[in-house]
């Protein structure tokens, strides 16, 4: 193999490792995205939700500054903290 072809090799390497962080971060992103309109949809949920969103964006961006090397974990467990407003979510359609 020549020494072109490893370092070809080695940028493909590069950018699937990449999307291991980059896929659920991106998930994450359009779920609080959505999320953060919920709110505004049921303004008598504001209460218990925005507490919420706050708590899993949060946990998100402390454990990437931290160097936690489990993205999918770190972004399961913010959905988890989002769950409640997942369920009213499911009623709504998006276009």
């Amino acid at each position: 193999m020549s020494e072109t072809h490893a370092l070809r090799n080695l940028l493909t390497r590069i950018s699937q490792v990449e999307s291991v962080y980059n896929k659920p971060l991106e998930r994450f992103k359009a779920e609080f995205e959505f999320a953060v309109r919920m709110p505004a949809a049921k303004p008598e949920r504001r209460e218990q939700w925005e507490p919420l969103l706050v708590e899993a964006a949060e946990l998100v961006i402390k454990g990437i500054k931290e160097g936690q090397a489990d993205v999918e974990q770190l972004v399961s467990q913010a959905e988890q903290i989002l769950e409640p407003l997942g369920e009213e979510a499911k009623q709504y359609t998006i276009y």
